[in-house]
């Protein structure tokens, strides 16, 4: 009773803070582990060779540490068969739950993450950088009551930010929580990812998948226990997309919109309608694209507007293997055609 109490009141506090918040909805799936009881808290997790890969120690009897790894099966949603010795290690995430810094990067963007271990107000922040680290954003706080530790975060394609974090839950208790960032900024609701008895968990975040037809997976790691009953957790976490909201600017276009990708400018050189494209003529976006010319699968809305000689502003991202176009706005300035004299 005195339980639900409390998740009450901590739902009545922070009802106001989320009323305006959009829902991350998710279907957290738990794997079967590849670690065996008894192995530490995950070393790392990331593509390793092409593959999303676990690392883990374990103590022999002579007090030594072997480091395990094992690979993770997509199809099967299982991890295949652990392996003794080589690991991905990342060497961004910090081994402890102190204070350090936790950075990614993903197509010429970067964020970064950190705990401020402050004794009355402990607070997760998370700053982004639109440029790979020449500038970043206003640090923007993502907790709702006390952090216990360290977060760890990922950064998709189009610029979704992903954060997890540990914090102090009723009177033993830790939970993990997960928080989406729009490109836009915007902050979800947080997710209750599990919750674990006291203690500060090592959690782990990676990619699975991010942009194909299919919603984007993460894959959480942590340990559950301690000692010769230690267990390694995975999740898999699948995340629908965000239910768009109303725009209160009619004419302006959407914030997330506006802000995923990167910002190219360039000339129309010409355009497909049987192939869906547009060929544009542009200057180079560091760490994304050479300057060139370079073919972009559009909307058909973009391609009934365009016309070759066109001046062109808009976003570009990759999906899959292939580089898109949107939030275009086209100059309409057709080219007069040359005529040859005889």
């Amino acid at each position: 009773m005195q339980r639900l109490v409390a998740l009450l009141l901590f739902c009545l506090v922070l009802a106001p803070l989320r009323a305006a918040s959009p829902l991350l909805t998710l279907e957290n799936e738990l794997l079967p582990s590849p670690a065996p009881l008894g192995a530490s808290k995950p070393l790392s997790v990331g593509i390793f060779n092409g593959s999303l890969s676990l690392a883990w120690t374990t103590t022999e009897h002579d007090s030594s540490q072997t480091i395990w790894s094992s690979t993770y099966n997509a199809h099967k949603k299982s991890w295949r068969a652990a392996i003794k010795g080589q690991a991905y290690v990342d060497e961004h995430r910090p081994s402890s739950a102190d204070s350090a810094t936790v950075i990614t990067q993903n197509a010429g963007r970067m964020a970064k993450a950190w705990f401020e271990t402050d004794e009355k107000d402990p607070r997760i922040l998370v700053s982004i950088s639109p440029n790979a680290g020449e500038q970043f954003l206003m640090p923007v706080r993502v907790e709702d009551t006390r952090p216990t530790g360290t977060p760890d975060l990922v950064l998709l394609a189009d610029g979704t930010v992903f954060v997890s974090w540990p914090e102090h839950y009723n009177q033993n208790e830790t939970a993990l929580w997960l928080r989406r960032i729009s490109p836009g900024g915007s902050l979800s609701v947080p997710v209750l990812l599990a919750v674990l008895p006291a203690g500060q968990p090592a959690q782990l975040l990676a990619i699975v998948k991010d942009y194909d037809s299919t919603p984007a997976q993460l894959l959480i790691a942590y340990t559950l226990g301690a000692g010769e009953s230690a267990q390694i957790v995975t999740r898999l976490l699948t995340i629908a997309p965000p239910v768009a909201t109303a725009n209160p600017c009619q004419i302006c276009p959407d914030p997330d919109e506006a802000a995923r990708g990167h910002a190219l400018r360039g000339r129309v050189v010409t355009f497909s309608a049987a192939r869906g494209t547009l060929t544009v003529n542009h200057g180079a976006i560091p760490d994304v694209l050479a300057s060139g010319t370079t073919e972009f699968k559009v909307d058909p809305a973009i391609l009934k507007q365009a016309a070759i000689g066109n001046e062109v502003f808009a976003r570009i991202e990759k999906r899959d293997t292939e580089w898109w176009l949107f939030a275009a706005r086209l100059i309409l300035r057709r080219e007069t055609p040359t005529t040859h004299q005889p």
